[in-house]
């Protein structure tokens, strides 16, 4: 198997996707806005609609009471409906508990005023209602068109004696107009509707319809197509309509919009202009990829060849092979093999990491016995566990467990982790190796009693050019580079290679492989 590399995300792409982030932003708060007026509209319509109903109820209340407290005085206008001076008397009366009232009448059981409006305060449509009152007890005010105000009529029924009478009084949409202007929000419209009357506008904040000059003032489907809430007036004719005055969701999404551009201008100067910085550092990147690589070349080419031939010369110097060395010449000659043998294992190391750098490391892989491979590793290190006096105690299973890997990619990290055992243990030391089953893997510890590793090294020990100090790594110098090959090539059979140590006591590597 060949490990390629990825590709790299592409800067174009990346700036299309900020794009569409910061418009999707731009988006969701266009609608959150859109929510909260919605909410702040159906506040103001229930808060109308409530207070408006009170304000009727009371007000119906309070003129029961103006016409209980003033009986008598109210027998005497009705039989002396001509007397000036009695209805001027009552008009007084009336004025200290409605100051702002526009016009009153009383009329008998069935609608029928007891006396002439001659100023023409109260029209026909305020006789209709006492008229429609008397019959049904039903008084829903609505707006009377008046040359003199606009008004609306509430009226109460009230006994002297056995008889009964109606009281009736208007008054000028002013103080209605007070509530709708008290809950209306910024960027809305709060209005009374005669819903049932084609969407007939009836007060606004500023009063009366007549307030404003218009054509009709029946809603058009435009201006109702502005609704956000709608609450009927419990007790009236009326229903509060809140709209959203033109351009308030438009201006705001133009707002967003721009905003967002804005930024993505900004990340956009800013971001290229780092690409631009990271597209020379890349450059530098590669012409130095480059010597490496030409570096690299001549390690596989011009060292491995004559360390090749320095390497057969040494051995045969050491085997005797040349004829007798002085005794005083072995120990420089053991000097020179062991220096050949770091520098041949530096450059194969070098040449494995820079395999693995480009994507060009391969693994054949097959079913093998993972407890051969093992003991094979053993094997081989060995001779250079005899240099440490050291020992390793393989509890060898009697079951198999295998894995589709490569043998001798495995044997390399095996002897890795076991030559690392040896030099870190302790003196003579006996380097444990077991088995552990984890479900559907297999744990491979590998167990030494020396002096452990500093926390201080924990999260760099597997990078490259790291390692791990002893008494003893003066004696036997590694390159620092087989823990990072060692994790490596075990990742790239699904696996997992980790430690676990402590200060005094040793260390355990594990391996964790899955099994087939």
């Amino acid at each position: 198997m060949r490990i390629k590399k990825l590709p790299q995300f592409s800067f174009f792409t990346m700036m299309i996707v900020v794009l569409v982030i910061l418009l999707w932003a731009a988006n969701l708060r266009v609608s959150d806005y859109k929510k909260y007026h919605r909410l702040l509209a159906e506040n103001a319509t229930a808060n109308v609609s409530e207070s408006i109903s009170q304000f009727i109820i009371n007000r119906k209340r309070l003129m029961q009471i103006l016409a209980k407290d003033n009986v008598d005085l109210i027998q005497q206008v009705l039989n002396k409906p001509e007397n000036q001076t009695l209805a001027a008397t009552l008009e007084s009366k009336i004025k200290n508990y409605f100051p702002t009232f526009f016009s009153y009448t009383i009329s008998d059981v069935d609608g029928n005023p007891y006396y002439d409006d001659f100023e023409g305060y109260v029209g026909d449509l305020c006789v209709a209602d006492i008229k429609s009152y008397s019959k049904d007890k039903n008084n829903l005010p609505r707006i009377h068109p008046n040359s003199f105000s606009y008004h609306y009529d509430l009226m109460a029924d009230f006994q002297i004696g056995k008889q009964h009478y109606v009281i009736f009084i208007s008054f000028t949409a002013d103080e209605i107009a007070t509530y709708l202007k008290n809950s209306q929000a910024p960027g809305h419209k709060t209005v009374l509707v005669y819903k049932e009357n084609q969407n007939l506008l009836e007060i606004t904040t500023d009063g009366a319809r007549n307030k404003y000059f218009r054509e009709d003032y029946r809603l058009t489907d435009k201006e109702l197509s502005y609704l956000l809430s709608e609450k009927p007036v419990p007790g009236s004719s009326w229903t509060v309509y809140d709209f959203y005055k033109d351009k308030l969701f438009s201006d705001f999404e133009e707002k967003m919009l721009v905003s967002a551009l804005l930024v993505f201008l900004v990340f956009s100067f800013v971001s290229a202009l780092f690409y631009s910085l990271v597209k020379k550092e890349e450059v530098k990147r590669k012409k130095a990829e480059a010597i490496k690589e030409e570096f690299v070349t001549i390690v596989s080419h011009e060292l491995r060849t004559p360390l090749t031939s320095i390497n057969g010369a040494i051995k045969l110097l050491e085997n005797g092979h040349l004829g007798n060395t002085l005794d005083e010449m072995k120990p420089y000659i053991n000097m020179a093999s062991e220096n050949i043998d770091r520098l041949s294992n530096l450059v194969n190391d070098i040449l494995d990491v820079k395999k693995m750098e480009s994507g060009e490391f391969d693994i054949i892989r097959e079913k093998i016995n993972l407890v051969d491979v093992v003991e094979q590793a053993i094997t081989n290190v060995e001779p250079f566990a005899s240099r440490f006096d050291a020992n390793i105690d393989f509890d060898k299973p009697e079951k198999k467990y295998f894995v589709d890997a490569d043998k001798l990619r495995l044997l390399q990290v095996f002897e890795n982790l076991l030559s690392n055992a040896i030099k870190y243990g302790a003196e003579s030391d006996t380097i444990k190796v077991n088995f552990l089953e984890l479900g559907n893997s297999i744990r491979v510890n590998i167990e030494d009693h020396g002096e452990g590793i500093p926390e201080i090294h924990h999260e760099t020990l597997f990078d490259k050019f790291t390692q791990a100090h002893s008494r003893k790594t003066d004696v036997v110098k590694g390159t620092g580079l087989g823990l990072n090959i060692a994790k490596t090539i075990i990742q790239f059979h699904g696996g997992e290679v980790n430690f676990e140590s402590t200060i005094n006591r040793g260390t355990v590597f594990y391996i964790i492989l899955p099994l087939i």
